[in-house]
This record gives C-alpha cells, structure tokens and sequence, in this order.
C-alpha cells in the first residue's frame, strides 16, 4: 500500500459509514485510516478489507481471528507484536466499556461476524458488523443472541450488502453443490482437465465437494496455496497436493482463467490461458500416461446468476465454450460466500435492529437506498428512539453477565 492511498491522523468523523462502532474507538478494516488512537479490527483476510495493512504496521493491534492471525503472519509478515488474535464464539473484553464476541460468518475460513456490546452512560449497545457473511438460518440458534432466553437488542447492524438488490436471489451453497447436473468430474477423470478458480482464501468448499464427487480425488495446488491451506484449520485439508500429475483437478489464482465484465456481469474466459495451462498440464505427463484432451474451467461466483437467469439458462452451471475449439469450455457456477437478497433479509427480520448500515455501496454511493431495501424490518420504536435517549441520564448497573 503506497503512502499516497494512507491517510494519516483521521479523525473518526472522517472515516467513511461502516467503518467506526458508535462510542468507540474502534473501527473495522479500516487500515488505509491511520490514527494511533484507533482500536483496529479485521474481519476477515481478503484484500479489500486488509487493504493498507504491510510488514510496516506499527499502528497498534490488530484484533481478528485465530485464522486471520496466522494469514497476516504469514502473507503480509505483520511483526507478532501487532497481532492479538481472539477466540470464536467467547465474550472478550476489551476494556471496561466493550466487550466482542466472534462468530462464524460462513464467508472464508478465518472470517467472523463481530458483536459488540458497548457501555453508555445508561445501558449496554450492541453493534453487529458482518465483515462478509453467507447467511444461514442455523446462525439463528447462536447463543449469544440471547441473554435470559430473550433476543438481546440491537442497535445497529452493519450489513454486507454485496448482493443487495432484489434481483439476487442465487441459489444456496448446499443447492448448488449437489446439483444433478454437476459437470461430469467422475466421468472424465483423466481426459478433461478440471481448472477452478480461487481467491487466496475461500471456495475451499467447493474443492472440498468436487474431490468427494470424484471418489476422495486429491487436488491439485501450488506449493505456496499449499502453505496457505495448511494454516486454515481444514477438516480436510489433505485433500490438497503439491504435484499436478497426481490429479485432473487444479487449483488456480482467480482471474486467470476470465474476469467479469461490469455492467453486465457477464464472464469473459481467456481462451488464451485456458489453452497455455491445458499445454503445460499435458507437457508433465510421460509418454505413457494419457493426454488430457479437454480443459473444463470451473468459475464459482454469484455474479454469474443474473446473467444465467436473463439468458434463461435450465441448469444451475452455464457453460461457455470457444467457438471452434469445443475442446475448451468455462463453467460458470452460482457458488456465493456473500448473502443474497433474501437471505440479507431474513437475517435483519431476526435481529430486528434499531438500523440497518450498508458496508458495500458501490460507486453510486446510494447508502440510503440499499438501506431502504430493510426499512420495513427495522424496529421503528428504537428507531425512533435512536439519537433521542442521549438527552436524558441516569443511574444504571453495567453488567455483562
């Protein structure tokens, strides 16, 4: 991160939405705002959340998972001194006034939802940040939702809004995993080449089903993914191997293989690459082992539903091949690790916030619509209420138990 993109001794008032929870000084991936001031959390290890974070960090700790600890040891070299990682599912405090309990947030492995509870001078806030989040209804049963067997209420939740736009209503992962028409990985275990596109971390799950469709098949991955996956706390992390002869599923940098086209979100492939890395697979295997004939690019992201659906494609994977050389074809697959529309709702119908915050809001900067999409959920009494309570104190126990 160059000094240029850094902006140092801002203020909290100067930090954009989402970022900073209300009497606090904390803020959340938020290191391009430097303050040595801040109390820094991290939600999750992908990019645009880490972004400003390097080797050189000396602006206090950085609070994030287990997971994610490990990850800015080992990929961004963040000196030990910086990193204060917390447990998932047990209350912390840290100080007198706050306390953060991580959760699960079903996005990619390390990633959490931070709650916190915030001392005022007559009650305890709690703020819900989702960093990223698939939702699932099981997050429903958590326990520290409750206190006393009653929902504990909140104030504001600061909701990843990736997806929110009624026109999303992707499949949910175990749908898509275990669709009828998968592409044919049992069927073509050593003439196709399966490729499949993935960030540094996440859609390990989705490796995770292919191998088990092909019969515990070991994937592919490079030496330094492979290091990477041995930090993640995978249940199945020995699925993965450093030898790309010892299987037809590889594992490969996204964007590699195509990008999306904004606007549309429609897939562009790189015929190119796809043909380059069917070539290199080929140029290992000795003379007595069988060419791969085929390459079947695997691509697992949401954004490929809408032009799915406008297109009025049948099956769950779209397939793209080069025009006049069939032996190259792109999947692309409704796999999601952000929350669609209804989901997003349904989380905000159960917790029922005095607010709701939206974290992604894109270049239109329309914050107030996103948050609209929400506005018949919302609790309109502590909506009301928000802003007004400042104006009255009183004496009060704080008590977290």
């Amino acid at each position: 991160m160059s000094a240029a993109k850094t902006k140092q001794n801002i203020s909290l008032n100067q930090l954009p939405p989402g970022k900073n929870i209300p009497g606090t000084a904390i803020v959340v991936d938020a290191f391009k705002y430097r303050n040595p001031d801040f109390l820094y959390f991290l939600s999750h290890f992908h990019q645009d959340h880490y972004g400003g974070i390097t080797k050189n960090w000396s602006d206090g700790p950085i609070y994030c998972s287990q997971i994610t600890a490990r990850l800015l040891r080992h990929v961004l070299d963040v000196p030990e001194q910086y990193i204060k990682s917390l447990p998932q599912n047990e209350p912390v405090d840290l100080n007198a006034e706050c306390r953060v309990t991580l959760m699960d947030a079903n996005h990619c492995p390390g990633a959490h939802v931070l709650i916190f509870d915030v001392k005022t001078d007559e009650s305890v806030k709690r703020y819900v940040h989702c960093g990223d989040m698939r939702y699932e209804a099981r997050m429903k049963c958590w326990p520290s939702w409750f206190r006393d067997g009653a929902l504990v209420d909140v104030e504001t939740v600061f909701l990843d809004t990736t997806y929110c736009n009624p026109r999303y209503k992707f499949p949910k992962q175990d749908v898509v995993t275990a669709a009828d028409d998968t592409p044919p990985l049992a069927q073509a275990q050593r003439r196709t080449l399966f490729v499949v596109a993935t960030y540094t971390i996440g859609k390990e799950k989705v490796l995770h089903e292919i191998s088990t469709a092909c019969g515990d098949l070991c994937i592919y991955t490079s030496p330094d993914k492979k290091e990477i996956l041995n930090l993640l706390d995978l249940p199945y992390a020995n699925i993965f191997v450093r030898e790309p002869r010892e299987s037809s599923v590889h594992m490969i940098t996204w964007g590699k293989l195509g990008e999306m086209v904004p606007g549309g979100w429609r897939f562009l492939p790189n015929w190119g690459f796809a043909q380059e890395y069917l070539d290199w697979a080929n140029s290992l295997l000795s003379d007595d082992v069988p060419k791969f004939t085929h390459l079947a690019g695997i691509v697992p992201t949401g954004w490929t539903w809408e032009f799915q659906k406008q297109h009025g494609t049948g099956s769950l994977f779209h397939c793209t091949m080069k025009p006049g050389q069939e032996h190259l074809c792109i999947y692309e697959v409704p796999y999601s690790e952000h929350s669609n529309f209804e989901e997003l709702r349904e989380f905000v119908e159960f917790l029922k916030p005095a607010r709701v915050v939206p974290t992604v809001v894109g270049k239109s900067g329309n914050a107030g619509k996103l948050a609209g999409y929400f506005r018949d959920l919302v609790d309109s009494r502590k909506s009301f209420q928000l802003g007004f309570n400042d104006l009255f104190a009183g004496e009060w126990t704080f008590n977290f138990s």
